[in-house]
């Protein structure tokens, strides 16, 4: 009885171990949250892949410069249920880009 009991408390401590890195890797603090930013510009690529799809895309900025630029958003499933699909951007495709509110 000892022994799966000791087996039942090491197998929670290695999902526990397991699951706290997973959720760190979602932080913001790479991005600059205290701006919101709206651009305008013509998409590159529509990357439809898991863990997270992207969408690239060149904007000019303040200084009449083109920059490429790369929006993160969820993954595939995540993007479906919301109405969005693999076809939703094709390149040279216009967008207006702005932070959620």
């Amino acid at each position: 009885m000892k022994a799966s009991y000791l087996g039942i408390v090491l197998g929670i401590f290695t999902v526990a171990a397991i699951a706290a890195p997973v959720g760190a890797h979602h932080g913001t603090a790479s991005f600059d949250t205290s701006k919101d930013l709206t651009l305008k510009g013509t998409v590159t690529d529509w990357i439809w892949a898991n863990p997270h799809c992207f969408l690239k895309f060149d904007a000019m900025d303040e200084t009449g410069t083109v920059r490429n630029w790369a929006v993160e958003v969820s993954n595939p499933t995540d993007m479906t249920k919301r109405g969005w699909a693999r076809s939703s951007f094709k390149v040279g495709d216009a967008v207006t880009v702005n932070p959620a509110p």
